[in-house]
């Protein structure tokens, strides 16, 4: 089955339609804001803007216009600090977050999956593999899904053919129940 719809609109009608998913997307861009992965976090941003209240409603809830805050949220957006805590409080009332910080040692501190972790991955063909498999991580993540039953339950199920073209639908993060052979090794 083909996918028809871009990983954005997937993305935005995902967080339109799942409160839950919309507020850890919000985090995770706040996540990526303080570690300096500003680009994806503006990008992150953006999508939930636009899974929500739309730039017509935050331009008049920050009193910032609309194609500024478009530019500002864009690819190579550089907002002032008070313009970026105006339209983080606006998102964060818009997705029913409460903003708070937070402070971790330095050895919990989750693994940051920003592009940068891709120079390291030898050639063009590695960076893309490596994109696809974060993608794949986070998604589980996201979904509540812990990512290593999820993809084991997955390849299992394609390879052996127990699940046909046409059911891969069942088999993404938020559709995925886990099969009785997984269930019953988790029990034991």
């Amino acid at each position: 089955m083909a996918l028809t719809r871009s990983f954005r609109e997937t993305v935005v009608r995902r967080a339109r339609e799942n409160p839950a998913f919309r507020a850890a997307l919000f985090e995770e861009a706040l996540q990526n804001l303080v570690e300096g992965e500003t680009e994806i976090a503006l990008g992150q941003i953006r999508k939930v803007v636009s899974a929500t209240m739309g730039f017509a409603k935050l331009a008049a809830g920050t009193g910032i216009p609309k194609t500024s805050l478009m530019r500002m949220l864009g690819e190579h957006g550089n907002p002032r600090t008070a313009n970026l805590s105006a339209v983080l409080k606006a998102v964060a009332r818009a997705v029913d977050v409460r903003l708070s910080v937070h402070a971790q040692p330095r050895e919990l501190k989750r693994a940051s999956l920003g592009r940068k972790n891709a120079l390291f991955a030898g050639n063009d063909g590695g960076a893309r593999h490596w994109a696809i498999a974060m993608t794949l991580i986070q998604t589980a993540k996201l979904n509540g899904v812990e990512p290593m039953a999820w993809l084991t339950d997955v390849l299992e199920r394609i390879v052996s053919g127990r699940t046909k073209a046409t059911e891969l639908n069942a088999l993404l993060p938020w559709n995925w129940k886990p099969s009785s052979d997984l269930a019953l090794a988790a029990a034991a």
